[in-house]
């Protein structure tokens, strides 16, 4: 028989001791209620250990761990400089064969660590969200990349669907060895990479990938894990990926102007290995898109000096508020979603701009509306399938509505509202 604890205290860090050591022998301490970083009420959850050598979380025989599942459930680790594989039996649920350990094999860097990892559906979510913002609030920092579940592009296959957050105050360096249940949408362990999503100079953003190094089999009931190369800096958000489904660092910088009545494209790339040629397309609804050019990469024909690229599209047809998707097809044929663009040039029609976030089962819509009218708003599902309609009169300025989205699932979803001289979508996520 398994024994439980639920660790319920959201206000003080909670220290478990024995001679500053943390020990399993079948009993499992559940960390639950964090909604967001640092201490105090309504924000981490942390199970702190007192001990800088890498036996302060000891499992013995009778098994036993930790069941984090969700980002600001840490373990906090208060390991100052020291160096070492340190290693937290983390379990997706009590089950014997639900565990899934989480080794930090520390080189350097003189901060403590909070760790912690949370299983996923297929959209990957609940999202990381950038440490100082909180969940359930609309001020959060999601990342975006093709790799994930979107509405734009990408697939659930390019990822596993298990977050890892290594958070500290600042760098620390090492490897890591991930687990995973082999039911979180596992690909074969022969290419896997891990990706971070991290803050680089005040703007969070998405690393080259890490290859792995070895892969160590199978553990319990077909759960995998994976380390990584040497001396990586570990701190951010991490991701295990698909490495033939995704890009190498391609396009660094991408963006879109409006001059002369033209939306003009430019995008920048510095590793066009195995890249055969880009593809600029355009969507009224940011769903369905139609072919608009292919550039072809110019490394193809580059002989020397060969290692900044760059490249631009000027569509004469730049119609406010159309979409466009930028994309890059390897020599394979394989397509890789870079970014999506919004047009927003001076032709603009009467605007409207909308603001949709969710908490628990609630949902809230923002609209600040420059001309009062009759509207049609409409929420659509990844699949593109409408889940709720809703005619509106909207007055001039700011408009605000609550619906109940407690039928919906959390995921990514697209809010539309038209009228007929607009029509104006957003993307966002409902987390509960």
């Amino acid at each position: 028989m398994f024994k439980k604890t639920l660790i319920l205290f959201f206000f003080l860090p909670l220290l478990f001791s024995a001679q500053n050591a943390l020990v399993f022998n079948g009993g499992f301490a559940v960390i639950n209620g964090g909604t967001g970083p640092g201490s105090g009420s309504g924000n981490g959850i942390y199970v702190v250990v007192n001990q800088t050598a890498t036996t302060g979380i000891t499992r013995l025989a009778g098994g036993g761990g930790i069941i984090s599942e969700s980002q600001f459930n840490y373990v906090k680790w208060l390991n100052s400089a020291t160096t070492g594989a340190f290693l937290v039996p983390f379990y997706k649920t009590s089950a014997a064969t639900d565990y899934i350990p989480f080794t930090v094999t520390k080189t350097s860097g003189a901060f403590d660590m909070m760790l912690s990892t949370w299983g996923t559906p297929a959209a990957n979510t609940a999202l990381a969200i950038a440490n100082g913002n909180t969940l359930g609030t609309a001020n959060g920092v999601y990342p975006t990349a093709s790799n994930l579940w979107s509405v734009y592009g990408g697939s659930s296959a390019t990822a596993v669907d298990r977050w890892w957050d290594v958070n500290a105050a600042g760098t620390i360096n090492g490897t890591m060895t991930f687990s995973y249940m082999g039911a979180e949408n596992t690909p074969a362990l022969a290419v896997v990479k891990a990706q971070v999503w991290k803050n680089v100079g005040g703007t969070y953003q998405w690393e080259v990938p890490v290859y792995n190094t070895s892969n160590a089999g199978f553990m319990g009931a077909g759960a995998g894990n994976t380390s990584l190369t040497a001396n990586t800096a570990l701190t951010g958000f991490w991701l295990l990926i698909d490495q033939t489904l995704i890009l190498e660092n391609t396009v660094v910088n991408s963006d879109m102007t409006c001059s002369d009545n033209l939306a003009k494209i430019n995008w920048t790339s510095e590793n066009e290995n195995g890249i055969d040629h880009y593809v600029v397309e355009k969507s009224q609804d940011g769903i369905n898109y139609f072919f608009l050019s292919a550039l072809a990469a110019q490394s193809l024909s580059c002989q020397s000096g060969c290692g900044i690229f760059n490249y631009n599209y000027n569509d004469p047809a730049a119609s406010s508020g159309y979409y466009y998707r930028l994309s890059a097809v390897k020599t394979n044929g394989e397509t890789n979603y870079i970014k999506t663009f919004q047009n927003s040039c001076a032709d603009a029609l009467p605007q409207t701009e909308i603001n949709f976030y969710s908490y628990g089962d609630n949902g809230y819509m923002a609209i600040q509306n420059r001309k009062a009218g009759n509207y049609n708003l409409k929420l659509f599902d990844a699949q593109g399938k409408l889940v709720l309609e809703d005619n509106k009169y909207l007055e001039k300025g700011s408009n605000t509505f609550s619906y109940n989205l407690s039928f919906l699932a959390e995921g990514v979803y697209v809010s539309r509202i038209t009228s007929e001289e607009t029509s104006v979508q957003r993307k966002f996520v409902i987390t509960k």
